[in-house]
């Protein structure tokens, strides 16, 4: 009797797990995300906010060495009601990563100042697959990102990248999570 009743347990699995595993029809991005740069060149030197970029250019540094210039982010948004950025985040990979991977989560104040030249919430209005809402990176930010730290500063070091951005937007009267993300390499030729 307990043999049939565990052979009825697996059997029920085996169906739950084949009808999980099923391919939906996946519906279309309605988030893209592009990139001004693909390829982050490391340098060893500080760096500067888009907080400060704008609001104060003759000002120090802010960001800390190694610092990478990503340049520019462009978002299109094909969904019909608003959407809200939550936060952008930057993660590097590699073994010769001081951790062997750096994450950076930009919200608040840079956020706003990274997306759209001035503090506050990013919003972009609805849009449609046939006509997207285009945001893109003011131009008096060239967003970089800083305080990268690797294993041997006097050796080369490379490796892959990802920015993922995230928020939401309202779908049947409920906030709904969107996010979408971009890939890009880096390289770090040593302090020579």
């Amino acid at each position: 009797m307990i043999i049939n009743k565990k052979r009825n347990l697996f059997i029920y699995s085996l169906i739950f797990f084949l009808f999980s595993c099923q391919q939906t029809e996946k519906e279309p991005s309605l988030l893209e995300i592009k990139l001004k740069f693909k390829n982050l060149i490391l340098i060893d030197a500080p760096g500067k906010s888009c907080t400060l970029q704008i609001s104060d250019p003759a000002a120090e540094s802010d960001l800390g060495a190694l610092k990478g210039l990503l340049g520019g982010i462009t978002l299109n948004w094909s969904g019909d009601q608003e959407y809200e950025v939550l936060y952008v985040r930057f993660k590097l990979l590699s073994g010769s990563l001081s951790n062997n991977q750096e994450i950076m989560t930009v919200s608040g104040t840079e956020l706003g100042f990274m997306l759209k030249g001035s503090p506050g919430r990013v919003k972009i209005p609805g849009g449609s697959l046939s006509n997207p809402t285009v945001l893109s990176s003011p131009t008096s930010c060239n967003i970089e990102i800083g305080g990268i730290g690797v294993k041997n500063k006097a050796s080369s070091a490379y490796g892959q990248g990802v920015v993922t951005v995230y928020g939401a937007t309202i779908r049947d009267g409920q906030p709904f999570p969107v996010q979408t993300q971009a890939n890009f390499t880096f390289q770090y030729d040593g302090v020579q």
